[in-house]
């Protein structure tokens, strides 16, 4: 991915030409754009393990039939995989956001954590839930820049379908 920085600069050195006001200026704006999202991915980082224990909480709450013997979540390992899970989709958000773009998501390759969980016998639906709950949070925390809001929602939703 080319930052703002490397075009503006390349378009510069192709046309033979020195920065002018306009390039500084749209390198300026660029950078201050960039401030605030890492200030959002410090700020969901602060907010990571409430997070994470809300909507895994949930999920135990939902789903108690998980932790009947021979079950998904049937020992303290288990169950506390599914947080570690959830944790580690808000990381891959995260990365998202920073690069302002989903190729995290597929990199980290959803659809093979998906054929994972249906051998396990996990279901999808529960997985989808924790994410979704996770989404909810973060957006009802008053956290997440409203510019930013379409864009976090689009993440999430190509995350959630990279289970399937």
């Amino acid at each position: 991915m080319k930052s703002i920085i490397t075009s503006v600069l390349m378009n510069a050195d192709t046309t033979g030409r020195f920065l002018n006001d306009y390039d500084c200026q749209e390198i300026g704006e660029r950078l201050a754009q960039e401030a605030k999202r890492l200030e959002f991915v410090a700020k969901l980082g602060e907010m990571i393990d409430s997070l994470v224990q809300q909507s895994g909480d949930m999920l135990v709450k939902r789903h108690p039939e998980f932790k009947q013997p021979g079950y998904c979540g049937d020992t303290p390992k288990k169950v506390q995989h599914w947080y570690q899970d959830i944790g580690d989709y808000l990381r891959i958000i995260s990365y998202c956001i920073i690069v302002r773009s989903p190729d995290p998501i597929y990199r980290w390759n959803g659809r093979s954590v998906g054929e994972f969980f249906r051998a396990l016998n996990v279901p999808l639906s529960s997985c989808i839930e924790g994410v979704t709950q996770a989404r909810d949070l973060l957006l009802a925390s008053g956290e997440v820049p409203e510019e930013m809001k379409d864009e976090l929602n689009g993440y999430f939703a190509q995350l959630v379908a990279t289970f399937a």
